[in-house]
């Protein structure tokens, strides 16, 4: 007990040693701290009294105080002595007290320099927090006594000083000494808290330093005695394949063989002396109960009960590696020690986790994946063979997979077998397996065999997938190919035999049979034009390029021209058609697009009616705004089974080669993306044997209808004005009515739209920069209105033609702001007149393609000038200065983009010539701005009729005039 008194006595003296030495080290960090912090607020404060003190003392008005002079000099004299102190007596009580006390002078210094700011009362806080750093409550009580002294006194005697004002409550002095002490309470408890942690931390070196020396003292007592059998015993262990560790009964190791070595990458001689606990995550009560554990197992009289535990150790490199230990005691007379047996598991877990995620991955896939014996007996069945089967894994576990096969294929999965057996594999084997309930399924599977370390083969590994749906994509696409097959070979077929029939002169060229086989024969290459089109737009949706060119349109021009189109159909098979359209319904959509939906289903519509049959056109707004354009028909109607699959792509209710309509039924896949990207909905709803109504919404514009008081008295020629001007409106008004034209007028494009789907002037006066757009939008949609596709168009603006970043639509003349009225005036009565026919120059490398166009341009008086290729085509049109140029672009030796380019850069101006891009190809607005002369207009083959182009056509030659033709600038690129 007396030995046990004096090392207690012995331990505490080191630990109080090791105390004072950290809280002296500690207070001179301190100390040289607010050495620096003094300095630096006396200059601080300097600065105040120079930029702040003076407006704070006398509002705005900037001058040194006597006294301020005296709290500068004041700061200096509290600095001294406690710079004093820091250098002459550090870490001292005297040291730390004199600084609390300069610390806090220097806060009033700083509150009086302010004027006493209440911001400033901060530093008081701050102050008595960095003084806590001392961990000595004593120099806390002294600042605080210092703040409430100066408080008191300056409250009492220069208020001004400490609170900004000229007369102070004393109970405000009070305030702040409360707060200062709540701040002091808090201090105070950190300061003993830091005090006793540093006594703990001081208390647990000391223990380390005497359980190492003790450590040592004991090893080196016993080393002679177990010098011999150690070394026979450290022989034994080297060969030991796991890591063998002893320790002494304070976990100070006393053994430590080769294995360990290698797994901690310590040696021997390093590891030895110290503590296990250095080397391994033990829990803290096994390391700190070594004793305990011992003698609990001595009371009972009995053996420890060992066990392995999967723990971290540390390597000498800082890596954790995972171990198992076995940790057992030992009784050596009357003290015991623990031998340690360890094993290296990295190897062992990364197997686990590579398992872990093999099986992870097994769960999650979509497959199924089945382990079976050689015998076809059930070892595995993953949760895809679970949802793919719909047998659960419990129920299938030491079945035999042939529940799942059907008779007819046991065969063949026998064949399969007897290769597996012989070590070969089977990969993207299509076959069919019974479900759960009954049905069949189409999967494909990779079978293989499973062989063990010996390379003998132990089983078979079986990945399955569902490939139902796949087939029956399978099915649709070989279903269309027929199809387009079908529909491809029969118009070919009927245009082959009728153009042959004619050819080979069986009917004569002039007589009614040889009209109707051109007739076939054109009917035929329209309906091959619409199948290839409509196999183009499949390919731009699949591939996300199907681009939309949106104007603002009214729904009845696009009934009107959907219902004009079909027209012809439905006279010939005998059906009415009519439509119910609200007049003032406008949308923003591409109208080319819509028509495209529009006309597919009243083809659709059409087809499937009885001659007398009607077919209803409706276009009204829905309760939620949106236009809804509805095609109704008194046909078959369709089976309810076969409706949700009228929209998907390759899907046709009947799709044998013996249909009676023909069709690719691709069409109301195409009108469905085509709705999708406008915004809107389409759907239908049939009953068997009531018809059929197919429908689609799309956002509707709302506008007001605003008409010019002057009308047409239908003797007066009529001109429409669109300008946003009011003033010019009134003058042209005026210009023109004496001139003798009747007028109408607009100030916005949606008010122009309205005006002309109701009336067709004569002649369009037209501004480009409108409130709500750009007049070219105007020009391109009323060129799409049957009735205004020949109307003369005038443009005044403040832009010249080259100025545009794209191509101007077909216009009668140009006029650049400000004009010469009288100028104008003559343009409108030459746009009343007919104008001469013009050049043409058709620039087309196909030989039948060009001589069709030169045909179709002969109505229109025009003389054509032709070339098969770029380079001829820049010849002539530098040479003969065509009025019009038609243009393909995929010509030879020089394409369509470089011979734009040429003609525009052959001289200083951009060329001005007229130019029709016919080509079959469908252009980016990047293409279209490279292909761009003067009036310039892109159409595509097979997307335009032969009308539209050669109404295109004139509507060019129409804006060559008397006075300035588009030919001028390729006479300044000659003449250049």
């Amino acid at each position: 007990m007396l030995i046990t008194s004096k090392a207690q006595i012995k331990l505490d003296d080191r630990a109080q040693a090791i105390f004072d030495q950290q809280l002296l080290e500690s207070n001179i960090k301190v100390d040289r701290l607010f050495a620096n912090l003094l300095i630096i607020q006396w200059a601080a404060g300097f600065l105040i009294t120079v930029f702040i003190s003076p407006l704070a003392w006398e509002g705005k008005t900037s001058y040194l105080h006597p006294h301020i002079w005296f709290a500068i000099a004041f700061g200096a004299l509290i600095t001294l002595p406690a710079l004093h102190c820091i250098y002459m007596y550090p870490g001292k009580a005297i040291t730390r007290h004199v600084i609390a006390i300069s610390q806090i002078l220097f806060s009033a210094l700083l509150i009086h320099l302010t004027g006493g700011r209440i911001e400033t009362h901060f530093h008081i806080f701050g102050s008595l927090a960095f003084l806590a750093f001392y961990r000595d409550w004593r120099v806390l009580l002294t600042a605080s006594c210092v703040v409430l002294i100066d408080h008191i006194l300056r409250g009492i005697f220069i208020p001004e000083s400490v609170y900004g004002v000229l007369y102070s409550d004393p109970l405000r002095s009070l305030e702040h000494g409360i707060w200062v002490l709540f701040e002091d309470v808090i201090l105070v408890y950190a300061c003993r808290n830091g005090r006793n942690e540093l006594k703990v931390a001081a208390m647990q070196r000391a223990q380390i330093e005497e359980t190492n020396e003790q450590s040592k003292d004991l090893a080196e007592s016993r080393a002679l005695k177990l010098a011999s059998s150690e070394q026979k015993l450290s022989e034994i262990l080297d060969s030991v394949l796991d890591g063998f560790i002893m320790t002494d009964v304070n976990g100070v190791i006393t053994t430590w063989n080769k294995q360990a070595e290698t797994i901690f990458g310590w040696k021997a001689e390093e590891a030895i002396g110290s503590n296990l606990a250095a080397f391994i995550s033990l829990p803290p009560h096994t390391i700190a109960g070594y004793s305990r554990i011992a003698m609990l197992s001595l009371d009972q009289n009995r053996e420890f009960t060992k066990r392995r535990s999967e723990i971290s150790a540390f390597h000498k490199n800082g890596q954790e590696v995972p171990i198992e230990i076995t940790l057992t005691p030992h009784q050596d007379h009357q003290s015991w020690i623990f031998s340690a047996f360890i094993r290296d598991i990295q190897d062992r877990r990364k197997s686990e986790m590579m398992a872990k995620q093999l099986t992870s991955i097994v769960n999650a896939s979509q497959d199924a994946i089945i382990g079976e014996n050689l015998d076809g007996t059930i070892i595995s069945w993953s949760p895809g063979a679970e949802r793919m089967y719909g047998y659960k894994a419990e129920e299938m576990l030491g079945a035999n997979i042939r529940l799942i096969i059907p008779g007819e294929k046991m065969e063949e999965f026998e064949e399969i077998s007897n290769l597996i057996k012989i070590g070969d594999s089977v990969n993207d084997f299509e076959t069919l397996r019974i479900k759960a309930d009954g049905t069949t399924l189409e999967v494909s599977q990779a079978v293989s065999p499973v062989k063990n370390e010996f390379g003998v083969i132990q089983g078979i590994s079986v990945i399955a997938r569902d490939i139902t749906h796949r087939k029956e994509v399978e099915k649709r696409i070989n279903e269309f190919y027929s199809t387009v097959s079908h529909e491809l070979r029969t118009p070919l077929t009927s245009i082959r035999g009728a153009l042959s029939l004619v050819a080979d002169e069986i009917v004569e060229p002039d007589s009614d049979e040889a009209k109707e086989m051109i007739r076939i024969a054109r009917s035929s290459s329209e309906r091959l034009v619409n199948i290839i089109n409509d196999i183009l737009d499949l390919r731009k949706i699949e591939a996300g390029k199907l681009e939309l060119h949106k104007e603002t349109i009214s729904a009845i021009s696009v009934v009107q021209r959907g219902v004009e189109l079909m027209d012809g159909m439905a006279r010939s098979a005998g059906v009415n058609l009519s439509s119910n359209i609200d007049p003032k319904m406008n949308l923003s959509a591409d109208p080319s697009r819509l028509l495209q939906v529009l006309t597919n289903l009243l083809s659709n519509a059409i087809k499937y009616s009885e001659a007398g049959d009607l077919v209803n056109i409706t276009v009204e707004e829905n309760e939620f705004g949106r236009a809804r354009f509805s095609v109704t028909d008194e046909g078959p109607g369709i089976p309810l089974e076969h409706q949700n699959k009228l929209f998907e792509k390759f899907q046709q209710i009947d799709s044998s080669d013996t249909r009676p309509k023909e069709g690719t039924g691709l069409g109301l896949a195409i009108c469905k993306a085509i709705i999708s990207q406008h915004e809107g909905e389409i759907g239908m709803h049939s009953r068997p044997g009531l018809g059929s109504t197919f429908w689609f919404e799309l956002p509707m514009l709302k506008n007001e209808e605003k008409m010019d008081e002057n009308h047409n008295n239908g003797e007066q020629k009529l001109v429409m004005i669109v300008e946003d001007d009011e003033n010019l409106i009134q003058f042209l008004k005026l210009r023109l009515h004496k001139e003798g034209y009747a007028t109408r007028h607009a100030t916005c494009k949606e008010q122009a739209l309205q005006v002309l789907s109701k009336c067709k002037p004569d002649v369009l006066l037209m501004d480009l920069l409108l409130p709500d757009g750009n007049g070219l939008e105007i020009i391109e949609q009323i060129r799409k209105i049957d009735h205004l596709k020949e109307l003369p168009i005038i443009i005044m603006t403040g832009r010249n033609v080259e100025d545009l970043e794209c191509s101007p639509p077909v216009v009668f003349d140009w006029f650049v702001k400000p004009f010469d009225q009288s100028n104008l005036i003559r343009s409108v009565e030459r746009a009343t007149h007919d104008i001469p026919s013009r050049k043409v120059l058709v620039i087309e490398d196909d030989t039948d393609t060009r001589a069709v166009i030169v045909a179709q341009l002969k109505k229109l008086k025009a003389h054509c000038l032709e070339a098969e290729n770029g380079i001829q085509a820049l010849s002539i049109a530098r040479s003969s200065q065509p009025d019009v140029i038609v243009l393909d672009v995929g010509i030879p030796q020089m394409d369509g983009f470089k011979f734009v380019e040429s003609l525009n850069n052959s001289g200083s101006e951009k060329c001005l010539v007229p130019l029709i891009v016919y080509s079959g190809e469908e252009f980016t607005e990047a293409d279209r701005r490279k292909l761009t002369l003067g009036i310039t207009r892109h159409m595509t083959k097979g997307r335009v009729s032969p009308d539209e182009f050669v109404s295109a056509v004139r509507d060019l030659l129409d804006t060559v005039t008397a006075q300035t033709t588009p030919s001028d600038s390729i006479d300044s690129l000659i003449t250049a």
